[in-house]
């Protein structure tokens, strides 16, 4: 049973907002395989992290998010 507090609707808006702004940074280099593959990647991460959270109480989501922008 998982224990954590789940990503609530605001902070999913959230996350998925950051998902786009980090698609935008790669749409050139992007083929429509690659952009369907990312797709299921994100669906995964955040459901196997729902329950994930930083110290700061932010969804651990946003740090694996952070590493591929920076990537």
């Amino acid at each position: 049973m998982p224990i954590g507090v789940a990503i609530n609707q605001d902070e999913l808006k959230e996350i998925r907002s950051k998902f786009d702004d980090l698609l935008k940074l790669m749409e050139k280099s992007l083929h429509d395989e690659d952009r369907t593959n990312l797709e299921k990647a994100y669906e995964l991460a955040v459901e196997a992290h729902k329950f994930q959270r930083r110290k700061s109480g932010e969804p651990y989501i946003f740090h694996p998010m952070e590493g591929a922008r920076m990537c």
